[in-house]
């Protein structure tokens, strides 16, 4: 059993972490700006509250309740969210109590050095990000922090992107509408490079099993990433289970490497409700959001998510079954009408 906190535990992926690390026998804090009942129906987890910008309370906090590990899952990637990472990661460096740390990452490996997205005016069923993946230098400057702090041991953990996606509106889950490239409900999909490339895709849950086991790896065993692969299959396979599921061929448009480079990406109707989950009066996440696709659909036709497995944590974890994204598909979108109840 160790003693952990999850930073942002109320969260989408901060959920399906805790609800991980309680199925797995740890002793779960999780750390909150406001007070939260989110988690009344587990008593073993304890909310506390905190000041992100107070480094000094934090370590107090980490310091009373003998935490060990802290694990971030803070949601938007903006630039004030990633200045509480820093301050997290400064406390915990000052508190006795404090072992390991895994800084908010969950995705790919930001330190790559490719150009993700640079500004392009749009063009006709184009769209423009006009920004490259903003918080990619957030992510970097947090390994950096990382590395000033040898007392501290951390990893990154990448999980490729999370499959659940693709079981939505229908799959239960935490995490929010954030369909990538292929929109099954909408039968459409915008495929980054060739559609051959193979792609690292995880369950949430599977996240958290994995991410569970590894903070009871023994000390000095982390490395600096730590790769979760739940399945690894290409989207030509994706698309050929999906039309098969819903039994009609989907309209598909491909975006190549060139094309991705330059911010562009052919947008699909579920980026619309990603978009709607991150914009508010004052702010349109149009552009953040597409530039995000773009980059990312940049790394999958780049390759760098085709991971091979004897550098993922599932060679020191061999025992833990993942969900597999065909069988996942077929699950939750065969025979599926547009009239059926969602959840």
């Amino acid at each position: 059993m160790v003693v952990v906190a999850v930073a942002g535990g109320t969260g989408h992926v901060g959920r399906t972490l805790v609800d991980g690390l309680i199925a797995g026998g740890h002793d779960v804090y999780v750390l909150g700006r406001k007070p939260s009942a989110v988690f009344d129906h587990l008593p073993s987890v304890r909310v506390l509250v905190v000041s992100y910008d107070d480094q000094d309370d934090l370590r107090k906090t980490f310091e009373e309740h003998k935490i060990e590990i802290i694990l971030c899952t803070f949601g938007a990637p903006f630039p004030g969210v990633f200045e509480r990472q820093i301050r997290l990661i400064r406390a915990a460096a000052e508190a006795d109590a404090v072992k390991r740390f895994a800084p908010t990452e969950w995705l790919v490996d930001y330190e790559k050095d490719d150009e993700y997205a640079s500004p392009q005016e749009p063009g006709e069923h184009e769209v423009s990000c006009r920004l490259k993946i903003i918080w990619k230098s957030f992510q970097q400057d947090t390994v950096k922090e990382l590395r000033k702090h040898p007392s501290i041991e951390w990893t990154l953990f990448h999980n490729g992107y999370f499959m659940d996606y693709f079981g939505q509106p229908y799959a239960l889950t935490y995490m929010p509408s954030e369909v990538p490239f292929v929109d099954i409900e909408a039968c459409k999909a915008a495929i980054p490079g060739t559609g051959e490339e193979r792609v690292v895709f995880t369950h949430s849950t599977d996240m958290a099993k994995f991410v569970s086991r590894a903070i009871g790896m023994k000390p000095g065993s982390w490395k600096e990433h730590s790769w979760i692969i739940g399945d690894k299959v290409t989207f030509h396979e994706i698309v050929a289970t999906a039309e098969k599921a819903r039994g009609v061929k989907f309209d598909v448009a491909y975006d190549p490497l060139e094309k991705l480079r330059e911010g562009k990406v052919t947008r699909i109707p579920a980026n619309d409700a990603h978009i709607a989950h991150y914009s508010t009066e004052k702010f349109d996440a149009t552009d953040v959001i597409l530039g995000m696709f773009a980059g990312l659909g940049t790394a999958m036709a780049l390759g760098d998510l085709d991971i091979k497995e004897e550098d993922a944590l599932n060679a020191n974890f061999p025992d833990i079954k993942t969900v597999k994204l065909v069988a996942f598909i077929e699950k939750y979108w065969t025979g599926r009408q547009p009239q059926d109840p969602k959840l």
